[in-house]
């Protein structure tokens, strides 16, 4: 998901403490996004943050934390 545009993407932090339900983890990604031809606008970086969320929230069963 997101790809060509997602150039990085780096797992900093997993937490599983009192404020994440029991068997769950909470996971800090960071993302980076380029093109080689442009510069992005923001409605491309949205829309391939869409896709990955819809992804992951399929088939890892995961929820964004606001």
């Amino acid at each position: 998901a997101g790809r060509p545009l997602l150039s990085r993407k780096e797992l900093f932090d997993i937490y599983t403490g009192e404020q994440i339900d029991s068997g769950k983890k909470s996971c800090a990604f960071a993302l980076e996004f380029m093109a080689e031809d442009h510069t992005l606008t923001q409605q491309e970086v949205d829309s391939v943050m869409k896709q990955i969320i819809d992804r992951v929230s399929i088939r890892l069963q995961a929820t964004l934390r606001s």
